[in-house]
């Protein structure tokens, strides 16, 4: 989780951490007798596999190094030498399930005629599956009860998509259990990354990745869509530095929060509470799934907090809809003992002409007061040409209300002048930037994450509609990101 502090958390914060740094955490998180299922090809048997795993990570043989750890403890010392060598630049695979061990996978043909009885190993076609023991095998040989699945058809593409780049190259794929392993209570804020499956590459100092992921699984997508992102993302993960303030740690921008909220404000526990003591219906919840999103974390050098977090929203009604709710929060706010305070806009002589209005919530310990957080609206009438987010090819030219609804915790609302936000194109819903390494070294990086994440001084992640999409809801994205790992410390 990430914390602001020692002592206060705030849950909403993780969410961007936690979207990014599932995805490198995916390919590097999880550290008898014989028996013989049916014969099939490679692509059949590995299919059969990745349908019954919560995780698959396929990975490129190095001869110029030592064999990985996992070979030598599935396969002993001697004989993982002596396939390692064999094995040359091919592709071997390492999966997880339910048990969290991981089995190690190897094309059958590299598989010697003789072996000791001791080895967990299942044959199925053309790949061998290793165990930790005989007990595990027998846990492999439930999963796989029923054998080799049905080849997949030319109709279900992503399945295929994800099939191909396994067999191929590096990469990586998901299911909605494994990355629930990873995230445990974090899920819910991760639909949209429930399945996934993506393409892995280094190149110079930089980890990237990219190929689809949804909320659904790949075999309930339409033949229409196709695994291609419908942007070209040539420049949009491009974040210039010169734009971006010095003290900024992750910047998430989205055409619609529910990617990021959507399930989370679905939960009954989440729900239920919202409705009756925040006046918030199913309704008003959906128009918040459809508000643009632009959030930052701020690093903060002194005060109470270690960092700020700063949200600006677009609601569809503006503040005559929704300061009912923001009265019901300031009511809640004031039985709990923190102290509000109004800050008009400045350079306006009367409150009926000003078009924002900032209020502050702080709190007073030991005769020490600190800003906690609090909001802004931002309304005035204009008029201007607006791209509705449900049919992005439809100009309309009309008046509205400036709905920005900004709002903070851990410090005050920043003044961040201009409308609409976030600016992103209607087909890439979400980007992403952040800079790992300012927050482990901040102390807001709790867990096991891996080195390079930790170390990471740069990460840029998004998301586009798939070839073939249609306006409306989706369920599948692209995704393609980056990690800019750190470089070597010269003596």
């Amino acid at each position: 989780m990430l914390r602001l502090s020692r002592r206060i958390r705030f849950p909403v914060s993780i969410a961007g951490i936690a979207l990014f740094l599932s995805i490198p955490a995916l390919v590097l998180a999880f550290m008898a007798q014989r028996g013989t299922l049916r014969s099939a090809d490679s692509n059949s048997s590995l299919h059969s596999v990745i349908a019954r795993m919560n995780l698959l990570q396929s990975f490129r043989g190095d001869p110029r190094r030592d064999p990985p750890r996992l070979w030598r403890e599935r396969l002993g010392m001697k004989l993982a030498s002596d396939l390692w060598s064999r094995q040359g630049r091919g592709l071997w695979w390492q999966a997880w399930s339910d048990d969290g061990a991981g089995y190690l996978i190897l094309p059958s043909r590299l598989w010697p005629s003789k072996t000791s009885s001791r080895l967990a190993e299942v044959h199925l076609g053309g790949i061998v599956v290793i165990g930790v023991d005989g007990l595990h095998r027998q846990q492999l040989l439930k999963i796989l009860d029923g054998g080799i699945s049905e080849p997949i058809s030319k109709e279900q593409r992503l399945q295929r998509f994800c099939l191909s780049q396994l067999l191929h190259k590096p990469a990586v794929m998901w299911s909605a259990e494994g990355l629930a392993a990873i995230s445990g209570s974090l899920v819910p804020l991760l639909q949209v990354a429930r399945v996934g499956c993506l393409s892995l590459e280094i190149k110079g100092s930089s980890l990237h990745w990219q190929g689809v992921v949804g909320s659904r699984s790949f075999s309930s997508a339409p033949s229409r869509l196709r695994p291609k992102p419908q942007a070209r993302f040539a420049d949009l993960l491009s974040f210039s530095s010169k734009n971006r303030p010095d003290d900024l740690l992750l910047s998430l921008k989205s055409t619609r929060s529910d990617l990021l909220f959507g399930s989370l404000l679905s939960r009954r526990i989440i729900r239920d509470p919202l409705e009756t003591d925040y006046g918030l219906t199913q309704k008003d919840r959906l128009k918040l799934g459809l508000a643009p999103l632009d959030l930052m974390l701020m690093e903060k050098r002194d005060g109470r907090y270690q960092a700020s977090i700063q949200m600006q929203m677009l609601l569809a009604g503006g503040a005559p809809r929704w300061s009912p709710v923001l009265d019901a929060v300031s009511a809640r706010l004031q039985e709990r003992g923190f102290d509000q305070s109004t800050v008009p806009e400045s350079g306006v002589k009367s409150p009926a002409q000003a078009s924002s209005r900032t209020t502050i919530w702080s709190r007073t310990d030991a005769g020490k007061t600190a800003v906690v957080g609090g909001w802004t609206w931002h309304h005035s009438k204009t008029n201007q040409n607006h791209k509705t987010n449900q049919n992005h090819k439809t100009n309309q030219n009309h008046n509205s209300l400036h709905n920005r609804l900004d709002l903070s915790l851990g410090a005050a609302p920043l003044s961040r002048p201009g409308l609409p936000t976030p600016q992103l194109a209607a087909d890439t819903p979400l980007r992403l930037w952040a800079d790992p390494s300012r927050l482990e070294k901040l102390g807001m990086l709790s867990g096991n994450w891996p080195a390079p994440v930790q170390k990471a001084q740069q990460l840029q992640l998004q998301l586009s509609e798939l070839q073939g999409s249609q306006t409306g809801s989706q369920s599948w994205w692209w995704m393609q990101g980056q990690l800019s790992l750190a470089q070597p410390e010269t003596p």
